[in-house]
C-alpha cells in the first residue's frame, strides 16, 4: 500500500511539473514571470531550497540553523528580483521544511529537466550556486 501511494504521489508531481513546463513554455512573458515568482516564492525556495540547506539532515525536527539560514541567504541575493516584501513571501509561523534532502533534490532535478523557462530557471540555479543566500531570501527559508 505505501509503495503506491508513493507511486501515485509521484506521478502527481511530474504531471504538476510537466504542466507548469508547458505554461511556462507558451512564451507569454507576463504569465511566465508571474507564475514563475509564485513558483520560486511559494514552492522552490521554501520547500525546496529550505531542504537541501547545510545542516538540516543534523537536526530531526528540521529546524534551519542560523549558520546554515545565512549561508543560503547570500546565494538567492540575485535570485530575489520581485521586490515583494520579506512579509508577503513567508511562509506560515512554524511552517519547516517536511521533504528530506534527497526529495528535494529528486524535485529540484524534476524542475530542471522538464522546464525550460528562464523567468524560473535562471533565479533557481542562482540561488543553487551561491554560497550564501542573501538575508532576503533566508528569511523566506525559516
Amino acid at each position: 500500500v505505501a509503495v503506491a501511494a508513493v507511486q501515485e504521489a509521484n506521478e502527481q508531481q511530474q504531471d504538476l511539473v510537466m504542466y507548469l513546463g508547458d505554461m511556462l513554455g507558451l512564451d507569454i512573458t507576463e504569465l511566465s514571470e508571474a507564475l514563475a515568482e509564485n513558483v520560486l516564492r511559494h514552492a522552490c525556495y521554501p520547500a525546496l531550497l529550505s531542504s537541501i540547506m547545510p545542516g538540516r539532515e543534523s537536526d530531526p525536527e528540521g529546524e534551519v540553523s542560523e549558520e546554515a539560514s545565512q549561508s543560503l541567504a547570500s546565494a538567492a541575493g540575485a535570485a530575489d528580483t520581485s521586490g515583494a516584501s520579506d512579509a508577503e513571501a513567508t511562509s506560515p509561523a512554524g511552517a519547516a521544511p517536511t521533504l528530506s534532502r534527497s526529495c528535494a533534490l529528486f524535485l529540484l532535478h524534476q524542475v530542471f529537466d522538464s522546464c525550460r523557462s528562464r523567468p524560473l530557471l535562471e533565479p533557481l540555479a542562482r540561488a543553487l550556486l551561491r554560497r550564501r543566500l542573501p538575508s532576503s531570501l533566508a528569511g523566506r527559508l525559516r
